[in-house]
Parts: structure tokens; sequence; C-alpha cells
């Protein structure tokens, strides 16, 4: 909480990367929390403990048009609920044009991801993880179709289960591929 405040009196931070820190949830929550009032265009909270709450945060942040172009969120604990919240405010009148998004090994539901998958041409990412995060063939069946109506052009779904039928789905989706 800190730290969050000198984050807010620093002029000229672009960057921030605090991953492998015990920053936990309510840390990551304050420091999102003054990311409107900042320059920072780049945040990595990869393995730091990150849930509910800092998603919360981040996603009033970005819904807020703050600077942020960049958001790693790797290792934590966020669920289906987080994803949803932040999902809405990548969608939001006036949001942050989040380019990055890496979400790689959280406990995100495949409800949540094809959720995700609906809205993903709305928003700005360019590069999305989500590896490790339980995309199965369902999540590929909603993801393939949408990826040509989106400006992502570097996906990592490495370490999940997208069997025969989600590799098809996402190799139809790519010019080229087949």
């Amino acid at each position: 909480r800190l730290l969050a405040g000198g984050i807010a009196e620093h002029p000229t931070l672009t960057s921030l990367h605090l991953e492998h820190n015990p920053v936990l949830d309510g840390g990551a929550a304050a420091i999102a929390s003054v990311l409107p009032s900042t320059s920072v265009t780049s945040v990595n909270l990869n393995f730091s403990g990150a849930g509910a709450e800092a998603c919360a945060a981040l996603a009033s942040a970005i819904a807020a048009g703050c600077a942020l172009r960049t958001l790693e969120l790797c290792g934590n604990i966020i669920d289906g609920k987080g994803l949803a919240v932040l999902a809405a405010a990548l969608t939001a009148p006036g949001a942050a044009p989040l380019r990055i998004l890496h979400l790689s090994a959280n406990r995100i539901d495949s409800p949540s991801l094809c959720d995700l998958a609906k809205i993903l041409h709305a928003t700005s990412i360019e590069e999305l993880a989500l590896a490790g995060c339980g995309v199965d063939h369902r999540v590929c069946s909603r993801l393939g179709p949408a990826l040509p109506q989106t400006r992502v052009s570097t996906l990592d779904l490495s370490a999940n289960d997208l069997g025969d039928a989600g590799a098809w789905d996402i190799a139809w989706a790519v010019p080229g591929a087949i």
C-alpha cells in the first residue's frame, strides 16, 4: 500500500514489475487504484497473489482510461469472476486500449473463457496469453471463429488440453495454417 502511494507521486514511471513478490490481492488492488493518475503503461503482477479485489481495482482503472497498455497477471488466484470484471472494463466506453493481456496459470473456468472470446473483437488486445488456464475444445470452438474479427496477432494456448477439435477450431482461424 505504501508502494502505491509512491507510484502515484512518481511522474515519469511507465513500467512496474512486481512479479514473484507477495503483494497479495489487497496490495495489487492498492496499486491498481492509483493507475488512473499515473503514466504507467505496463504492469507485471505475475505470481503476486492477485485475485478478485485486484481485478476489480484494475477494471476500474481500465474503464477510467488509464495509460495501461500491458497487463500481466499470470500465476495468480484469478477466477472466472475476476476475468468477467476485467472483460467488462475492456469494452467500456473510453477504456484504456490494453494491447497485451497475460492471464496464464490462473483458475479461470471454461464458461468465463468463452465469454472472453465473445467480447475479444471489441477490445484492443493484440497479444493474449492463456497458457495453463484450462482452455479446452469448448473454449476453442468460441475463440477460433472469433479470432478473425479481433486484433490478436499473438495467442499463447500452451499447456492446455485443446484436443483435436479445439486445435482445428484455432487452426481454421489462422490464415494459411491449413
